[in-house]
């Protein structure tokens, strides 16, 4: 089972939880990469990551459309 009670507890308050050994060290090395690549070219397109109203700091980035910019988060299965 993915979903564990308090993973679903943590989701339902938090709004994420954290469900580890999903990715391996590389393969989480790889996405962030591919998201810090997104975020980059996204600023470059005039598209901001960063909305005043919406995060507390210029930390929230926001990369809007995510898949279109990259699809590894596709799932597979």
């Amino acid at each position: 089972e993915v979903l564990t009670k308090q993973n679903q507890t943590a989701l339902s308050e938090q709004g994420f939880c954290v469900i580890p050994d999903v990715l391996d060290q590389q393969a989480t090395s790889d996405v962030r990469k591919r998201l810090v690549d997104a975020a980059e070219e996204s600023n470059r397109r005039g598209i901001p990551t960063y909305i005043d109203n919406l995060g507390a700091n210029e930390a929230n980035v926001r990369v809007f459309n995510l898949l279109e910019w990259n699809p590894v988060l596709i799932s597979k299965d």
